[in-house]
């Protein structure tokens, strides 16, 4: 997966943040695993300073990474409406129909796109682990209304009331 990664130049910034975290072998030895893989446009979205500081930072560059990891292989059918566990030991929800997808709140650009060893869905935002954002995170419903999906349809007023 790693190395089929690192021929496509619309995910360059991917592959170096793979390298970085020393997740290549991982990636290329897993079976049937599915990837959601941020285009280097969803990097760019987060500020310079703040990818710098999880670029130099192992820990938490490979737990955002592997949290773009699913341990089976996802179809477009299962993207419908699913949740499912990552390689960081948390999940991420898929939604929609027909060419219109999202995983979390990122949309699916480009999908099942088949490797030696993986499936991979190009999203347009970098998916971020709950606990990213601090330890109340772990309180939030995993899925519902005052979920992080759930809230992120919401307005500001209505997300807080729906949220325990």
């Amino acid at each position: 997966m790693a190395t089929a990664a690192s021929n496509n130049p619309v995910l360059s910034t991917l592959v170096a943040a793979v390298k970085q975290a020393g997740l290549v072998d991982t990636l290329n030895g897993a079976k049937d695993i599915t990837v959601f893989a941020p285009t280097n446009d969803a990097f760019a979205k987060i500020p310079k300073a703040d990818l710098d500081k999880v670029l130099a930072d192992k820990a938490t560059l490979t737990k955002i990474l592997t949290h773009h990891v699913v341990g089976k292989t996802v179809t477009p059918a299962d993207l419908a409406s699913g949740t499912f566990d990552t390689l960081a030991k948390d999940t991420v929800t898929t939604s929609g129909s027909g060419d219109s997808y999202k995983v979390d709140n990122a949309n699916v650009v480009c999908g099942n796109i088949k490797t030696a060893n993986a499936t991979v869905y190009i999203v347009d935002s970098v998916l971020m682990p709950a606990e990213q954002f601090g330890s109340a995170c772990s309180a939030i419903p995993k899925d519902g209304p005052g979920s992080f999906q759930g809230m992120a349809q919401d307005p500001v007023a209505t997300a807080a009331s729906n949220n325990p």
